[in-house]
């Protein structure tokens, strides 16, 4: 390879880059203003500024556009959660910041969430990295509070932790839906279900 060719290389990755990223923002934006089954590639494509040929280069169907979002989305979250359990959690309070950041990182998804929840029920593929996140989240909450751990990752005698620990992060993602309902929830709804799940991590600072 010439070395011009070479320098090539990086400018083609980084081009490639931009415009995925243009054809996801994109899709993120027509998603939240049109029902998914009404908006096409095409209109993708020209929001994007993209050629036809481009957008299908790149994601080959909407689904796959969409699995996307949706990983974007979960990196997203992983790394707030990355930030907020750097140190241990030992009380309510930490536990409350742990929670605001959670709802406050959950508002750009807000208008795709029952996109999201539609994919989910459909595909075995990205169910399975559904699962593969709700572990990487149960890891990164057991660096700051002990008890919380992965059914994987649990010996046998801390399977009823694995088991509680699997049910919290349930419970969070059903916090995360009642956030994201159309009409939103008011004000005092939103602190009673904050306060709730913050009760329910409270649970695993007890001892065991």
């Amino acid at each position: 390879m010439s070395e011009a060719s070479a320098r090539k290389l990086p400018l083609r990755a980084a081009q490639r880059d931009v415009t995925r990223s243009r054809i996801r923002e994109s899709a993120r934006e027509l998603f939240a203003a049109v029902p998914f089954e009404q908006v096409s590639m095409e209109e993708i494509a020209r929001n994007a500024k993209v050629g036809r040929t481009t957008i299908y280069l790149h994601y080959p169907t909407k689904n796959a556009l969409l699995v996307e979002l949706l990983q974007e989305d979960w990196d997203r979250q992983a790394r707030m959660f990355e930030r907020q359990t750097a140190a241990p959690l030992t009380d309510r309070e930490g536990l409350e910041r742990l929670i605001r950041a959670y709802a406050e990182g959950l508002r750009p998804a807000h208008r795709l969430m029952r996109v999201y929840a539609f994919t989910l029920s459909l595909d075995e593929n990205v169910r399975k990295l559904h699962r593969s996140q709700r572990a990487r989240l149960i890891r990164l909450l057991g660096r700051a509070i002990p008890r919380i751990i992965t059914w994987e990752d649990a010996p046998p005698d801390r399977r009823r932790d694995a088991a509680a620990s699997h049910g919290l992060i349930a419970q969070m993602e059903e916090y995360g839906g009642f956030l994201s309902s159309d009409p939103p929830p008011t004000p005092a709804d939103r602190a009673v279900a904050t306060e709730v799940l913050v009760d329910a991590f409270a649970r695993f600072l007890e001892p065991a």
